[in-house]
Formats: C-alpha cells, structure tokens, sequence
C-alpha cells in the first residue's frame, strides 16, 4: 500500500472551477466517503466545511456539484461558520474512481482557499493512475509519496486536529470504557463543543478506525465486489 500526497497551491486552485466552491465554502475537508454511485458519477459524503464570510448553511447547495442531504453539527470558531454535512457530491473528478478500483481519495484531503491537498492510498498501480488523473485535471501539482507502514501522524490517517482532541478526551475521561466512564455531553464540555460536534467527531474517529482495520484484514466493502 502506498501514500500519495497532491498539492495545489492556493493561486492554482483559484484559477480552476473550485474557485466557485470557495465563494460559499472557504475550506472542504473529506471526513467519510459513505457511498460511490459510478452511474452518475456521484460520491456521497461526510464534510466539514469552513463557510466564506457571509454565508450560511443554507448556500451550500448553490455550489453546482454540492447537494446537501443532511447537516450534522454547525458551530461557530471564531468569526467562520463550520458546518459538518451529509452531501451528494457530483463534481466530475469523481468519475476517475470508475476505472480505478485498487485506490481512493482518503479522508483528511483539503481544498479551500489556502489551496488543495489530495490524499491517495491504495495500490502503487491504482496511485499511479489516480494521480494521472489528477494531472490530466491539473499539471501544475508537487507530489509526495509515503509507505503506509512509515505513517504514524494523525493527520497521515485522516483525523484533523478537532477530532483528534475529541477522541484524547473521550479516551481519556473512560469514554470508551465499559461500563463508560462519563457521558458524551461530559466529553463535550470537556473540548468545548456541543454535544452534536464531539458526536460528529467521535464518529469520524470510529469510521477510520474501522476503516484501518478492514485494510488490515484485506476486507472490502460489497459494493466493490
């Protein structure tokens, strides 16, 4: 299994097509692809996005390939809205996955304003043609390659730094202790969130978790069988 690491500079990422998506959302980070449909060319999916001045929850769906289904948590940090969101994402990368079935778009990859970072894990084969792809898309991208097996950063399995916190005090306070040791607004409190965010995060953190240990055992899902 190989690491793949994409990155667009910020000036790069605004000349392209994502220059509209950053007019209502300042920064998109993949948390949990939940399906792929190849048909249509559609990924649904779990992100957290940092909203442009300005806008709300309710703009999202003016990004053309954005359709959200649900909002999962909304917070304010600072002077940005952060919004957690089940959505239907049909952006036309997305078909690369159809002829590329031995590697993904990991969770953790970014792309805002600050510019892009694209993760890719799978086989050297699949990474290879994913990133292809990508340069088909877009030459102008510096690449990084890195052995999963030297990986042991948080960030390298796709957990930003919120969700990071939130598992440290969940884990911690006996949060995953049986019988718990404390509730998850206890946990909430702790990291200064609301109970839906620490929920949000925490359930990120299990989706990796259960993710690495399906890669481990050499399991796939049944919808790549």
């Amino acid at each position: 299994m190989k690491e793949v690491r994409m990155r667009y500079a910020a000036h790069t990422v605004l000349a392209t097509e994502f220059a509209t998506q950053i007019e209502v959302v300042r920064t998109t980070t993949l948390i949990a692809t939940v399906q792929r449909d190849y048909t249509e060319n559609v990924n649904t999916q779990i992100l957290q996005m940092e909203l442009t001045a300005g806008c709300t929850a309710h703009d999202i769906d003016r990004v053309p390939w954005f359709e959200v289904v649900e909002v999962i948590a909304e917070e304010v940090v600072g002077h940005t809205i952060r919004v957690t969101a089940l959505v239907r994402n049909s952006h036309p990368l997305n078909a690369f996955g159809r002829s590329i079935g031995s590697a993904i778009i990991a969770i953790g990859s970014t792309i805002g304003i600050d510019g892009a970072e694209i993760i890719i894990r799978g086989t050297p084969t699949g990474c290879h043609a994913m990133v292809e792809g990508f340069r088909a898309w877009n030459p102008n991208a510096t690449v990084a390659v890195v052995r999963l097996a030297q990986v042991n950063d948080v960030h390298s399995i796709g957990l930003t730094s919120h969700q990071t916190k939130a598992f440290e005090a969940a884990w911690r306070m006996g949060y995953y202790n049986r019988p718990r040791g404390c509730t998850l607004q206890d946990v909430a409190t702790n990291v200064g969130v609301s109970r839906a965010t620490v929920s949000g995060h925490l359930g990120s953190v299990e989706v990796v978790a259960h993710t690495q240990l399906a890669e481990r055992l050499g399991l796939r899902s049944t919808e790549s069988l």
